[in-house]
């Protein structure tokens, strides 16, 4: 094939079918992944514990590709929904504050009351709720 000055398009052809490939794969949409998030993006601290100057472990950050820790940054990579309940797989890397080195996918089930406050349900339950800039 050729793209009308006589030369190949053969490579661009390529790049768009791997490029589409990734996007129907899922490879490529992190973005739209965390975009079926409702949470608002910021820092959300443990209920009960003071906004003003939380402690690490009581911190949790949504920064709209991912829901990092101090110490772990997570890229979501799936998100399943069932009315405001939702298991968000991320792809995350860190130290989980202890010094290993945790890499690999990890999924977290959350219960989403509003853009505001959320439950991490099983491992790291907890109540949060929006800390941020109004």
């Amino acid at each position: 094939m050729t793209n009308g000055e006589g030369r190949s398009s053969a490579p661009n052809e390529v790049k768009m079918r791997i490029a589409g490939v990734l996007i129907v794969a899922g490879l490529a949409t992190p973005a739209l992944a965390a975009d079926a998030l409702p949470l608002k993006r910021g820092m959300f601290v443990l209920e009960g514990v003071e906004c003003q100057e939380p402690y690490n472990a009581a911190i949790l950050n949504f920064v709209g590709d991912g829901l990092n820790t101090a110490h772990v940054y997570g890229e979501i990579r799936r998100v399943r929904k069932s009315g405001q309940n939702y298991v968000i797989t991320q792809r995350v890397i860190g130290d989980g504050g202890v010094g290993g080195n945790l890499r690999g996918l990890h999924k977290t089930a959350l219960r989403i009351h509003s853009p505001t406050r959320f439950t991490v349900q099983g491992d790291g339950a907890g109540a949060y709720r929006y800390c941020g800039p109004s």
